[in-house]
């Protein structure tokens, strides 16, 4: 658009002396409704936007030079458009001052540039987060080993005591203080490494029916009677290959996050469907993938967050609640575990209208796994077994060897895979089981079990880390049938592995 504007001698009476046929578009208006309102392009500037163009136009007048200003403005409809006014001031020879000037429609360009801005931001975020992630994985390691020390020997130190009929209450309380901060600090670890998306999974087909029904009375508990749980699961909800503790970790950080969003009294709903997305929705919908996907909601009707607060939502650490109330880790944990799974997430929420999280996870056939639960605790069994033990780390090495012999099981211990290579050739009988760290000097825990059941035909396998990261896992996704033990562990979690990889 192309216009004059005659602000006669003094500069104040403005008055549209030519209008190019371009304003009807830009502006949704005739031409002859502007030609009669010489302030009518000016009063759909927002507000916001005025100072600009006083200050840009009152530079001008100053240095008779032209100025160009990008406004927002507001259109008779209702929409909001973006306008670049480029203007230069003149004096007639009757001293009258004049303004020519154009306009452009550069919404399109703006909404480039706003979209390229969240693109940066979204890259940065990753990179941030994946920084951390690398970090967490790093560290994961040596501090889950360390952890497994304090945790294991704990335990055996309770154990004897209470074999001896020690009822020195002072030390029984301490010990037991020792093991429920190492279990405190796994959690932590294990948190960690689901965002980091390092944790090791054994993937199983699921259905979130199922899956999540077998939870409701767990998580009724946790989230507290003032807060009512509904359940609204669909009749398709599709299959989901996923680990079910990795189903149980995002369930639980979602109704903890959503019942402290909730002040008194309030509403979490937990439902289940399933959805196709097409190209054009997830255009419209950042960080979409078209596709068939089934899809677990956990909604509230809590405080809400605002736009702020979301662009954070998913950070290590980044927490509204008040000190001692959370680790910053939980909606971190269930970023990592959905983006593991090849999901994405979607958040609606605005302040005082509560929050909804949208789980999007990969549509799967197959036959079902049904994951039991139950609270009773089994007993910790022993064997008369040939185990051989692998482990790097001297402290572990000596724990585990101290929590399976006493147990009955013949324990062969190497420190790294030559020497567990040559253990084995010096056996004369069987070996039952190869239990090996992922990661090991020399050669990983995979390529070891590999090289052992070519010499010894017949022996079970059971691997344990801490970080499978450099133990050349793709994901961290363990194959279908092997059997895997996280460190840290418990005594019971050993005994209780080791008896179903043994029964293979």
């Amino acid at each position: 658009m192309v216009y004059q504007i005659d602000s006669g001698l003094d500069g104040t009476e403005r008055r549209l002396t030519y209008v190019s046929r371009g304003v009807e578009k830009l502006h949704e208006v005739p031409l002859s409704e502007v030609t009669q309102d010489p302030s009518f392009v000016y009063d759909s500037v927002d507000p916001d936007y005025l100072p600009l163009v006083i200050e840009g136009e009152a530079e001008a007048l100053r240095t008779m030079t032209t100025f160009r200003v990008d406004v927002q403005v507001t259109l008779p409809s209702g929409r909001q458009a973006w306008r670049s006014f480029a203007s230069c001031p003149r004096r007639l020879a009757d001293g009258r001052l004049v303004w020519d000037g154009v306009e452009f429609d550069i919404t399109a360009r703006k909404q480039a540039e706003f979209e390229y801005r969240e693109m940066q931001q979204q890259l940065l975020q990753t990179q941030k987060m994946e920084s951390i992630g690398h970090l967490a994985g790093g560290i994961a390691h040596d501090f889950n080993n360390m952890l497994s020390v304090i945790l294991g020997h704990a335990e055996i130190s309770i154990g004897k005591l209470e074999l001896a009929g020690n009822d020195d209450a002072e030390i029984l309380s301490n010990l037991h203080n020792i093991r429920s901060a190492a279990e405190r600090s796994a959690d932590l670890t294990r948190q960690l490494l689901a965002f980091a998306r390092k944790q090791t999974v054994q993937p199983r087909v699921l259905d979130p029916n199922r899956t999540v029904g077998g939870m409701l009375a767990m998580l009724k508990r946790l989230i507290g009677e003032n807060i009512d749980l509904a359940w609204e699961p669909s009749p398709d909800a599709g299959h989901i290959l996923m680990d079910p503790s990795q189903v149980d970790q995002i369930l639980v950080n979602l109704c903890l996050n959503a019942r402290d969003a909730i002040q008194g009294t309030g509403r979490v709903v937990i439902s289940t469907s399933v959805r196709s997305l097409d190209g054009e929705y997830c255009a419209r919908h950042s960080g979409c993938v078209p596709g068939d996907w089934s899809v677990l909601e956990v909604s509230d009707d809590g405080v809400g967050m605002d736009r702020a607060t979301m662009n954070r939502l998913f950070e290590p650490f980044f927490t509204t609640k008040a000190s001692g109330r959370g680790t910053g880790l939980g909606l971190a944990t269930v970023y990592g575990i959905v983006r593991q799974n090849d999901g994405f997430i979607l958040v609606e929420s605005s302040p005082g209208k509560g929050s909804k999280f949208s789980i999007f996870l990969p549509r799967q056939g197959g036959t079902c796994f049904h994951p039991l639960r139950g609270d009773s605790e089994a007993a910790i069994a022993g064997g008369h077994e040939t185990i051989l033990l692998v482990e790097d780390e001297p402290l572990i090495r000596e724990l585990m060897v101290a929590m399976l012999e006493p147990l009955g099981y013949q324990v062969m211990a190497a420190s790294c895979p030559s020497e567990a290579i040559d253990l084995v050739r010096e056996c004369e009988g069987g070996i039952d089981l190869l239990v090996s760290d992922m990661v090991l000097p020399e050669m990983n825990g995979r390529d070891l079990a590999d090289r052992i059941r070519s010499m010894k035909p017949g022996t079970k396998v059971m691997f344990i880390s801490g970080y499978v990261g450099d133990a050349g896992l793709p994901g961290g996704v363990l194959a279908a049938g092997t059997h895997f033990l996280p460190k840290p562990f418990t005594l019971e979690d050993l005994t209780l592995r080791i008896r179903e990889a043994i029964k293979g």
